[in-house]
């Protein structure tokens, strides 16, 4: 499987992507990734809103820095995003601003040159 997705570059970072997600309950594990965005997204549509623009921003980030692809593809850069997502998403109002989803942007992309 791991080598199918690779061929195909849009389902290799969204696999990256929930494995991000999973690293955040220490799961190496897209499955993870799948059922706790899902929770977010159930819970509140804003906070997977913002965790879901989170992992992307931060693991495009990674994958167009040339940062190592095999930490990128275990979601090592993913799962601070993720973080910086649902945090800003919760503490930043009013939800759905653009303002709130630019912050989000910019310190997920942060989290990534950070790491």
């Amino acid at each position: 499987l791991q080598e199918r997705l690779e061929r195909v570059p849009p389902l290799a970072f969204v696999e990256s992507c929930l494995r991000g997600v999973g690293q955040v309950m220490f799961m190496n594990n897209p499955l993870t990734g799948l059922l706790v965005l899902l929770a977010a997204w159930i819970h509140d549509p804003w906070l997977g809103f913002g965790g879901t623009l989170g992992v992307a921003v931060s693991t495009l980030v990674a994958i167009l820095m040339g940062f190592d692809r095999g930490a990128v593809r275990l979601g090592l850069f993913g799962f601070n995003g993720v973080l910086c997502g649902l945090a800003l998403a919760t503490f930043l109002a009013p939800a759905w601003d653009g303002v709130s989803v630019v912050w989000i942007v910019v310190v997920s992309a942060g989290s990534s040159v950070a790491m």
